[in-house]
């Protein structure tokens, strides 16, 4: 495959990724109380079903393919850092597709609650905030392995110029403040789209330009001492 193909492919990739998490995000029932939740799933059961598939059969096998045609990519420049950042980005896939687990037992557990006529206080209440929880949970988790992978692909693509570095210095940039807001996710349940805003519209543009103009034929590999180096990238 040449490095044209490889660039459209690649931008198809982040494309898809890109659309298949905001659609997901969309139409996601899971946020709010558990008797909210509950009663938003009973009633939107088709919707509920399609984010599930939409997060499993588009996001988290896109995440796997971008990252494993990111690796072709960067693996000739840095064999050392693509690994890490394909372990990163797998990782990722996996724990989005795992907390995918809670939203679907969520879609019988909403069925049984109406049947039994919406009971205050009950069973079922305590089942769905452990449920919610846990897709919560692993969605907050998923976004460790996608900072920490997103930070090394895009770093290479820094170091290599296959992109204008305005995109790629855009790209560590906006990933560094939103790496702040999924630790403070994890440490003390930060709720905020404020440090995802920078970074929300970036896929689509790399993915647009890479699909438009391709690897940057002046772009230079690195040499073999320079790409044993550890990258040092402020705010990681």
């Amino acid at each position: 495959m040449t490095d044209k193909r490889i660039a459209k492919h690649l931008g198809a990739a982040f494309l898809v990724v890109a659309a298949g998490s905001a659609l997901s995000a969309a139409l996601s029932p899971w946020t709010g109380t558990a008797t909210e939740v509950l009663e938003r799933v009973s009633e939107n059961l088709v919707q509920a079903r399609a984010s599930i598939l939409i997060e499993l059969l588009v996001t988290s096998v896109g995440i796997v393919v971008l990252a494993s045609l990111l690796y072709r990519v960067f693996s000739r420049v840095n064999k050392t850092i693509s690994v890490v950042a394909l372990g990163m980005w797998i990782a990722e896939a996996a724990t989005l597709a795992i907390g995918q687990i809670g939203a679907l037992a969520l879609i019988p557990l909403s069925r049984e609650y109406v049947e039994a006529g919406a009971p205050a206080g009950s069973h079922f209440q305590s089942l769905a905030d452990a449920l919610v929880a846990f897709e919560q949970r692993g969605n907050e988790i998923h976004m460790v392995f996608f900072a920490a992978g997103a930070l090394l692909w895009y770093y290479l693509f820094y170091q290599t110029r296959y992109i204008p570095r305005v995109l790629s210095i855009w790209g560590i940039a906006s990933m560094a403040v939103l790496s702040i807001g999924v630790v403070l996710a994890l440490a003390v349940d930060y709720e905020s789209y404020l440090p995802y805003a920078l970074y929300m519209p970036f896929e689509p543009v790399i993915g647009i330009w890479l699909m438009v103009k391709g690897i940057a034929p002046h772009s230079q590999e690195v040499s073999h001492d320079e790409s044993d180096r550890v990258p040092r990238i402020r705010g990681t």
